[in-house]
């Protein structure tokens, strides 16, 4: 018996849905700006399905999301080189962890939103 892959965003959706509320709570006053923006950085790993949400959280809210998307170690060194970023999404714990320890991620706000794991067919 054959199974079709699942696309990624299958898989994502649900954490998408996440990201929108993560967003729309790590940055309320977005929702008050005259033409509502976030700016977000993630994982190239992460495009797809991301772009995806990005358009549904602007359809759900009006404020328009901007990405950058990347490796997440060029990514990290971007945000403390003073890149504006509202919502950073890594594809390793270990970008995160380091700038959590150079103060410039609000811990409270640090949580896993999906995993992967190696299958073999």
């Amino acid at each position: 018996m054959k199974h079709k892959a699942a696309e990624p965003c299958e898989f994502l959706r649900p954490f998408g849905l996440m990201l929108i509320l993560f967003a729309s709570l790590v940055v309320p006053s977005v929702a008050q700006a005259a033409s509502p923006q976030i700016l977000a950085a993630a994982a190239v790993s992460l495009k797809e399905a991301f772009t995806e949400i990005g358009s549904m959280y602007k359809q759900k809210t009006g404020a328009s999301v901007t990405f950058t998307f990347g490796a997440s170690g060029e990514l990290e060194k971007q945000i403390e080189a003073g890149a504006p970023v509202d919502v950073f999404a890594s594809a390793g714990e270990k970008e995160m962890q380091e700038l959590q320890a150079k103060q410039l991620v609000e811990p409270a706000t640090v949580a896993d939103f999906a995993s992967n794991s190696l299958v073999l067919v």
